[in-house]
Parts: C-alpha cells; structure tokens; sequence
C-alpha cells in the first residue's frame, strides 16, 4: 500500500476549512417538481430571507428570462402578494416559475432540477431551456426530467432505463 497525501480543494480552498453550512445554503440551489412554497410573500419566496435586499433589475431580468415577468406585473400586491398556506392562489406553473427564480436569483454553482417543466406551458419551457444554455458555462446543472426538450443542450446524458435494462432489474 502506498499512502496518499494531499489536499483536496474547492474554488482554491481547502476542503475540510470550508463552512459545510454555507456551502448547501449558497452553493446549491434544487427545483422541485412540485414545489411548496412558504405562506408568505412572493418576495419571501424568491429571497427566502428577511435581511437580504432584493435586487428588482436582476429578479425582473430572470423573470423575463423564464416568462415569469407576465405574472409579476399581475400580481394585486406585487411581490409583496401572499402565497396562501395551501399555495392555492397560484397555479402550479406559477408556483413552479416562482421555485426556479428562486434558484437562479440565488445563482448557485450547483443547480438541480427535478422535472421543471412539469407544469409549465410550451412557451415557458423553452424559455427556461433558452436560459440555461445562456447560463450553463460556468454551473453544473443537472436536470432529471422525461422532457427531450433539454438533450439538444445537454453535455451528458444518463438515460436511467439503459442503466437498469444493463443491470438487470
């Protein structure tokens, strides 16, 4: 056996100096696909903070983006409309825009995605494709979807029934 030294680095620092907790709250950001959001404002939703100003040109900015801005603009309070408890008020598109420019506001290095055009219109799904081909470059996105929509912008591919059909299961 021969041992192995070294260090193991992130962004140019040292793995093990890195705060973990800062880590999962900056660095990832995960859309799901049926997202809950909190009772509070769609602001709160976006932030998810108190203490964080919001910046309107780049949330405005992402809205457009992913076709969220048409909502935005109807909203009777702006972003300081409130989600209802069961999230009832807001469709499950709209919830599902609001859960990804919560992520892409957040501009994680890691971004995942579980089905993220479950419920959103053609128009919109092209949109998002369309930004993150945009954004790609210097993320790692991953994308679990049914949707061939995201293959054309796709650097890897794992298709998960050739795995199992080469297993065996």
């Amino acid at each position: 056996n021969k041992e192995i030294g070294g260090e193991i680095y992130y962004n140019g620092k040292i793995i093990w100096k890195l705060n973990k907790h800062e880590i999962r709250k900056w660095c990832f950001g995960i859309s799901e696909q049926e997202p809950i959001l909190l009772p509070d404002t769609v602001k709160y939703n976006i932030l998810l903070d108190d203490n964080k100003d919001l910046d309107l040109n780049e949330l405005y900015y992402i809205a457009e983006k992913i076709n969220l801005n048409t909502l935005l603009e109807k909203l009777p309070m702006g972003l300081e409309t409130i989600i209802n408890e069961k999230n009832s008020n807001f469709s499950g598109g709209e919830k599902q825009k609001i859960s990804l420019a919560r992520v892409f506001y957040k501009n994680p290095s890691v971004i995942i995605m579980d089905e993220p055009t479950s419920a959103l219109d053609d128009k919109s799904s092209e949109c998002l494709k369309n930004y993150l081909c945009q954004i790609k470059d210097d993320k790692i996105i991953i994308i679990i979807t049914h949707n061939p929509i995201f293959l054309s912008i796709s650097d890897y591919v794992i298709n998960l029934e050739d795995q199992l059909e080469e297993k065996n299961f």
